[in-house]
């Protein structure tokens, strides 16, 4: 007995094959929400202690989203102190010391941190920080340059502080065992700064920046914040 076996008519292809394309950009479409900076003509905020303030510059940076909502206000230092003799690695990409202050930060809002942990309003330090190499971090990001996000009326130096005692101090951003921290990511050639730039791998939205190096023979050093989006899960 011949078995009948059904053939699809080129119009039932060219159907199926319109409706996998059509499909397709449903699944791949782009970041609906854009993000943009602008150059933030205020001085740093009162809050914080005179002597981190004085070592600010004079312009910060204001994220918005698409609605021009803002995200967060940031200052960075006015000169940052970097490393004289650096050794990039393949996960350490800046030349700064853990526990050195590098700018501070603003939400007028409600916020979420790298890792989902809820940060409540108002104006914290960055200091820059390393990941640690254990089990509980594992995964959690290819590179291990943080800013570690801590309450700017408990840190009032713009010293440089041992790495331990400023994850401590962030512990008071997140009322955790964990500190507050945002992600680093290598710095890279950009056609404009400051801008924002999407890292498409883990759709995140990164302040560019880039203010003057002190201590080695660089006059600048660019700084490439993540300020929207999280570590994979």
């Amino acid at each position: 007995m011949r078995i009948y076996t059904p053939r699809l008519t080129i119009l039932a292809m060219a159907a199926i094959l319109f409706v996998d394309l059509s499909f397709a950009p449903a699944c791949s479409a782009g970041r609906a929400e854009k993000y943009a900076v602008a150059e933030l003509k205020e001085t740093a905020p009162e809050a914080l202690a005179a002597e981190v303030r004085d070592c600010l510059g004079k312009t910060g940076y204001r994220v918005t989203n698409s609605a021009g909502k803002t995200i967060c206000d940031v200052w960075l230092r006015a000169e940052l102190p970097v490393l004289g003799k650096f050794d990039e690695q393949l996960d350490v990409k800046y030349p700064i010391g853990p526990g050195t202050l590098i700018g501070v930060i603003r939400f007028s809002e409600p916020y979420s941190d790298y890792r989902k942990q809820k940060v409540k309003p108002g104006t914290y330090t960055l200091r820059y920080g390393h990941q640690p190499q254990d089990g509980n971090h594992l995964g959690t990001a290819q590179y291990r340059d943080f800013a570690i996000v801590s309450p700017a009326a408990e840190d009032k130096s713009p010293a440089a502080m041992d790495q331990d005692k400023a994850m401590e101090l962030s512990q008071k951003t997140t009322r955790t065992t964990h500190p507050a921290i945002l992600s680093l990511l290598p710095p890279q050639k950009r056609d404009k700064l400051p801008s924002m730039a999407h890292d498409d791998t883990l759709n995140l939205e990164v302040l560019v920046a880039k203010t003057a190096a002190k201590g080695s023979a660089s006059k600048e050093i660019q700084i490439e914040l993540v300020t929207v989006g999280h570590a994979p899960e």
